[in-house]
């Protein structure tokens, strides 16, 4: 008989985070993908702590906005 086996991909979005903030700072875009996929992970504890890492409250704040804006 055949074993079915699963396999766990990883999948690090810090630098894809990192690249973010500094587009967001930039005044640069993003591809809705990408903002779709770190909402994701900021909505996540990892993400979250991250973010925090990496920002004050405010600009958090800020940045969350920005990535749920579509254009």
């Amino acid at each position: 008989m055949g074993r079915i086996t699963s396999q766990l991909t990883v999948v690090d979005r810090r630098p894809l985070l990192q690249e973010a903030l500094a587009r967001w700072r930039d005044r640069q875009s993003l591809s809705i993908e990408d903002k779709q996929s770190l909402l994701y992970y900021v909505r996540e504890p990892e993400g979250l702590g991250v973010l925090k890492a990496y920002t004050s409250p405010e600009q958090e704040q800020q940045f969350q906005t920005w990535l749920i804006e579509k254009f």
